[in-house]
């Protein structure tokens, strides 16, 4: 290709031969002033149809192109330059913003449970990142999201993040801290207490269970997660480090609630806040569904179960002192504060068709008779006394969790 200064050249010439054409052609020769008129029409007819010669230095540009329209070889070069020079520059950028992505990453691996205990291990965190590389489709629920190390993790591994939290407090700087995430709702919730049907219509893979790490809330969170159709994978953090979560998922295993695939997170021996833990930090579960005979429920029996009764209001008159406490033995007796009380459950005509209704009747003065009504799970109940008295009932296994209630409602 001709360079820009040899192409300006040549136009300049090109012009200078059409204007010497021109005048040849519009002038007369000056041997041919006598010369017929006929003549002087072959002429100046074969002058205007002849094709000018251009210099063979000159480039041949294609007269049914527009002139603006038409690349010229010094433009083309031009803009191949310029296209290069953009490359050069925005693959620098490329370059840092891949790197910036794996370092965010890096950043959501951390803290570590060595140094903070409030969290998991950055080894649990990347097993997470590696078990669920294409669940974008789906839900993940975390139960006792706290301060968010986690529910950033999984914003990053699934569509989006139930983020629970039982303490308002916690959930709020967990929603500061996560502020940048588009995917995630925070819900204030008590996992023990609340109900679950809130969640009966969100396509659930993951349950995240992470709350409280007693026997009883850790086991009502597992039975409570199978109750979720969509759910196929259940994490559960401090399995090593909490006796009662191991206690919970050995005993949902024996009862073929669910079965072991793998552990997760720091491999034992490991240590954090100057204990030595000689079990792995965290357990994968997979939920039993071909099996229609297990029922999820807590056992229907009140055999040797203990009820902390509390006045019905206890929740908003600030009274927290418990009424009383019964114990249901064998026998239909139950041994409590008030004496001995006779017990048996409600007959159908007495139940009038609601399922959990029990007739109690104290043996001692002042004799009264009450009917008891347990709720949908188990955990609770209202005592419907002859004498005009209505009290609440809690399980003994749940006394934490209700202290836990009512600090997040003090916080």
């Amino acid at each position: 290709y001709a360079s820009p200064s040899s192409c300006n050249l040549e136009e300049e010439e090109e012009k200078e031969a059409m204007q010497a054409s021109n005048k040849s052609c519009s002038s007369p020769s000056s041997s041919s002033s006598s010369s017929s008129s006929s003549s002087s029409y072959f002429s100046r007819r074969a002058c205007s149809k002849s094709p000018l010669k251009r210099s063979s230095r000159l480039p041949l540009r294609p007269h049914h192109h527009h002139p603006r329209h038409h690349l010229r070889p010094h433009a083309f070069l031009r803009l191949l330059l310029l296209q290069l020079q953009l490359l050069v520059v925005l693959l620098p950028a490329f370059s840092s913003l891949t790197s910036a992505q794996a370092t965010t990453l890096e950043q959501d691996l951390s803290p570590d449970k060595k140094t903070d205990p409030w969290t998991t291990t950055s080894r649990f965190k990347r097993d997470l990142v590696e078990m669920f590389p294409d669940s974008k489709g789906e839900v993940a629920l975390e139960l006792g999201a706290h301060l968010g190390h986690c529910t950033r993790v999984l914003s990053r591994l699934f569509g989006s993040v139930i983020a629970v939290e039982h303490s308002t407090a916690v959930l709020e700087r967990n929603a500061e801290r996560n502020a940048d995430l588009g995917n995630v709702v925070y819900l204030n919730f008590h996992t023990v207490m609340d109900d679950w049907s809130i969640f009966s219509r969100s396509k659930i893979g993951l349950s995240f269970i992470d709350a409280a790490h007693d026997y009883a809330s850790v086991k009502s969170d597992i039975v409570r997660s199978l109750q979720i159709p969509t759910v196929h994978t259940l994490v559960l953090d401090d399995y090593g480090a909490e006796r009662g979560v191991k206690e919970a998922v050995t005993e949902a295993i024996a009862e073929g609630l669910v079965t072991f695939r793998r552990y997760i997170g720091a491999e034992p021996p490991w240590t954090f806040s100057g204990r030595t833990v000689e079990e792995w930090e965290g357990v994968v579960l997979d939920p039993v569904r071909n099996s229609s005979e297990v029922d999820l429920r807590p056992p229907a029996s009140l055999v040797g179960t203990t009820w902390v009764v509390f006045p019905a209001g206890v929740f908003v008159s600030g009274y927290f002192q418990p009424h009383g406490k019964i114990s249901f033995e064998e026998g239909r007796m139950a041994a409590s504060s008030y004496g001995t009380i006779a017990w048996r459950q409600a007959f159908e005509e007495e139940a009038q068709g609601m399922e959990g209704m029990y007739i109690l009747k104290l043996e001692d003065p002042p004799g009264w008779r009450a009917q008891l009504k347990l709720n949908a799970h188990r955990t609770a109940a209202i005592l419907f006394r002859d004498d005009g008295h209505e009290l609440v009932l809690l399980r003994e296994e749940m006394m934490r969790t209700v202290g836990e209630k009512l600090l997040s409602f003090l916080h």
